[in-house]
């Protein structure tokens, strides 16, 4: 499973859905209390839940991992459903927090988890800001401030996460930087993959030698 990590407006978003139009990859689909955008679609873009049926998932363990931000428009939670990604097929794709894929990382030990390749899409500030006030959402000057001041705090150890990362500030062709987040994904997916199997090989070797 590729889990994408960006910044607001990084892009990450226009990746995912070039991974699954022209690399046939499956978005899992995370779950948010904010209201749906234009354009948007329930259940492609997000699963639109109420802050009460959030808040029951959270407490029956549905979750993952899950955020909340206080915007201007009121309190948004965001989460992902575990069963979404212990069910999730190989080339599937989601997008996760830095704190999403640091609890999902405890679990990649686990024989029956799926591999994960987390990959970080970074973009300068200039660009960020321009984005942020040009995708026309009606966000005042202090949001776009919050949410880039959110960031700065829930991605500063992000390189510590990734297996690789991509820049994304428009000067390489959307599809380019797709491709290579493709192209990585099954080179870090391999080594992982490689890597898992030698240990079980090394354990299943001392077992039997303790064994005899």
């Amino acid at each position: 499973m590729l889990v994408l990590m960006g910044k607001s407006c990084s892009g990450k978003t226009v990746i995912a859905q070039e991974l699954v139009s022209r690399y046939n990859y499956k978005k899992i689909v995370t779950y948010t209390t904010r209201p749906i955008g234009s354009g948007e679609t329930n259940g492609i873009d997000y699963y639109y839940i109420s802050d009460e049926e959030f808040d029951n998932k959270v407490k029956s363990g549905f979750f993952a991992e899950w955020k909340q931000y206080n915007t201007e428009q009121g309190m948004w939670k965001y989460g992902c459903g575990m069963d979404d990604i212990l069910y999730a097929p190989e080339r599937s794709v989601i997008i996760l927090t830095p704190a999403g894929v640091k609890e999902i990382q405890k679990h990649e030990n686990d024989q029956s988890f799926i591999e994960i390749v987390s990959c970080y899409i970074h973009a300068n500030i200039d660009v960020i800001c321009n984005r942020l006030i040009n995708r026309k959402r009606g966000e005042s000057a202090n949001e776009i401030l919050r949410r880039i001041s959110a960031d700065a705090l829930d991605f500063e150890n992000v390189m510590d996460l990734s297996d690789f990362s991509v820049a994304n500030s428009g000067e390489f062709d959307i599809s380019n930087v797709t491709k290579f987040v493709n192209e990585m994904y099954y080179e870090c997916l391999y080594r992982k993959t490689e890597t898992r199997i030698n240990r079980r090989i090394e354990v299943n070797q001392n077992e039997c030698n303790n064994i005899n």
